[in-house]
């Protein structure tokens, strides 16, 4: 086994794990989307790993442009997860941009299986091989572009759009603002700038290299996870507290109940007791 295929499988290894872990916990609270969003992200970067595999370790033009034609739905997951995640998480961001960009990416999806190739290239002529983490790799040679800046243009609104939820969320000036945006700036923002030098490059033909991105969204799964593992832990506290305090109402309620007995034993006996001290 290969170092690539080696480190593809522990990320998709750790990003399924992720994905089981949130599922779970959005099974027993429904009321919270933002973890369904979250699994969403997950469950695409798995895909994604695995397409970018097949691409890396394809045989022939043919085959690298069918895993590419299958790269498409994955991608379309991450990004519906974002939109998703940012519009659940902040609370902000302007849906008429959200509808743009998840209409924009549906367009691209559905175009995909409907033309030969794939939706970014008209043609693939060739395969070569570069070295990528000291093993070689398939990448393709010469190739004849498509509609490849409608995808660029839906990554640049991506980022357009988490930008502008952020500022929103900071002028709302709300107690844990400033800690929910570094989270989506972590989180999302930082991948989404890396990953679209390192994969508009070579989907322009403007270079010779893998064609890989879900490594960068691991960051997002990791960010997300120790969110969620606050929150967890939160609500394991404040569920806790609650315990806490039925058990101080339950004892106060006692304590009342023993009073108001003693009070009516008390006026049962003062009854009996003054008609005797009278008859003497």
């Amino acid at each position: 086994m290969g170092l690539v295929t080696l480190v593809w499988a522990m990320g998709a290894a750790a990003a399924l794990t992720m994905a089981a872990v949130c599922g779970l916990a959005w099974s027993g609270e429904r009321r919270e989307p933002g973890k369904l969003a979250f699994l969403l992200i997950a469950l695409g970067v798995v895909a994604g790993m695995r397409c970018e595999l097949g691409m890396m370790h394809a045989a022939t033009a043919a085959e690298f442009g069918q895993w590419l034609r299958w790269y498409h739905p994955p991608v379309f997951c991450v990004i519906l997860g974002y939109v998703l995640l940012v519009r659940l998480y902040l609370g902000t961001g302007r849906l008429p941009l959200a509808w743009i960009i998840v209409s924009l990416r549906l367009a691209i999806l559905v175009i995909n299986f409907l033309v030969y190739p794939n939706f970014n290239w008209r043609e693939i002529d060739s395969l070569r091989h570069v070295s990528f983490l000291g093993e070689q790799v398939a990448v393709p040679g010469d190739i004849v572009v498509r509609w490849q800046w409608l995808s660029t243009a839906s990554l640049l609104l991506m980022i357009v759009y988490v930008a502008d939820a952020c500022i929103e969320r900071l002028r709302q000036a709300q107690p844990d603002s400033r800690r929910r945006v570094f989270i989506i700036v972590l989180a999302l923002a930082a991948p989404m700038i890396a990953v679209i030098p390192w994969t508009q490059a070579p989907l322009l033909g403007l270079d010779h290299m893998p064609l890989v991105a879900s490594p960068w969204f691991l960051f997002t799964l990791l960010a997300m996870a120790f969110e969620l593992r606050r929150e967890i832990m939160i609500g394991a506290h404040t569920r806790q507290e609650v315990l806490g305090l039925r058990g101080e109402l339950a004892h106060v309620g006692r304590v009342t109940t023993l009073g108001q007995l003693a009070s009516a034993l008390a006026h049962e006996l003062a009854q009996p007791l003054a008609d005797l001290s009278m008859n003497i």
